[in-house]
């Protein structure tokens, strides 16, 4: 009699069931170490490129964006950073009169996410060293050497920059392309800074020494400037008191030089630190103020009534601050 099918198995499964723990313990063993290589992790701002071992190599017609991506454990996904970067570098030069320099360069770039499949097959992730600072460093020291180093501290730095930056835009790379089916740049350029030139220590001490007297020289013509229009200030003013003298040399009467000198005698007797007793000089000036209280002005002597110029008050008339009858004038 013929034993049913499940039984059959049965059998058969224990006869095997070495065989088989074995087997599913290497396929679980297998899935546990090909998972990490089949789930690549892209990071932000960043893109993957595919090498496939059985399928062509490179893939230059497409990249993986952010995100969690599934392949072949066989094959593999390369990282590129996508986003704006920036890096400096010292590049040996030579001046237009034969000067040896060290310039300092930044340059900031990022690389095309369109091309990220020809850069990593024909440059590599050192794209930066390979291609990006030699070609800086030409351009460089191409339009560098057009130029002495006192004219990089001017205004030629920009231009030079600007130079570069276009040079950079329009040939950056432009030789690897020949004969790929890219239509665009590997590497975008977005700006070129030149930081600093190194001289050597002695020309830069002449370059300053050399600025310095250009200053020198430029102070002293403002300061010539300044005493011409002092001088041309002070004949004016000379000019003036000379026309005012002349106006007035036949008009100026005792009358006059009596008002003046009582409107100066008021002017003084109103100063709000006036600790004197102000009286005037001449004849017929009278007393204008005198001093709080009994507060007397050091140094000053008191004056005798018959010097005074002028006769007693009558009786009752306030008295001085020395303690005698006012005079009258």
């Amino acid at each position: 009699m013929t034993e049913p099918p499940r039984v059959r198995f049965r059998q058969w499964r224990r006869r095997h069931a070495m065989g088989i723990y074995a087997l599913q313990l290497s396929v679980l063993a297998a899935l546990i170490v090909a998972v990490p290589f089949s789930l690549i992790e892209i990071p932000a701002g960043h893109v993957g490129v595919l090498w496939q071992r059985f399928f062509g190599g490179t893939v230059t017609d497409d990249s993986y964006s952010e995100g969690l991506r599934v392949i072949f454990p066989w094959d593999h996904i390369t990282l590129y950073d996508a986003r704006l970067q920036n890096s400096a570098r010292y590049y040996d030069t030579i001046s237009s009169n034969g000067l040896s320099m060290e310039v300092d360069i930044a340059v900031r770039f990022r690389i095309n996410r369109e091309a990220v499949g020809a850069l990593h097959k024909l440059v590599g992730p050192r794209y930066d060293e390979v291609l990006v600072y030699p070609e800086i460093g030409s351009y460089a020291r191409d339009y560098i050497s057009r130029y002495t180093p006192e004219q990089l501290y001017s205004a030629n730095r920009a231009f030079i920059q600007a130079q570069i930056l276009k040079r950079m835009r329009a040939d950056g790379g432009a030789s690897l392309l020949r004969g790929q089916d890219v239509g665009e740049k590997l590497v975008e350029v977005e700006d070129v800074l030149i930081r600093s030139v190194r001289l050597p220590t002695r020309v830069e001490d002449a370059i300053e020494r050399k600025v310095e007297q250009q200053q020198a020289v430029l102070e002293y013509d403002f300061r010539i400037a300044r005493e011409t229009k002092e001088a041309e200030r002070k004949r004016i003013e000379a000019m003036g008191v000379r026309d005012f003298q002349e106006a007035v040399a036949g008009q100026i009467t005792d009358e006059y030089l009596r008002l003046r000198g009582i409107e100066a005698t008021m002017a003084l007797s109103t100063a709000r630190n006036s600790k004197i007793i102000i009286v005037g000089g001449g004849e017929g000036l009278p007393v204008i103020f005198n001093p709080p209280g009994d507060m007397k002005a050091p140094g000053v002597l008191p004056v005798d009534p018959a010097q005074a110029g002028g006769e007693a008050a009558p009786e009752g008339a306030p008295a001085d601050p020395f303690g005698r009858p006012s005079r009258i004038p």
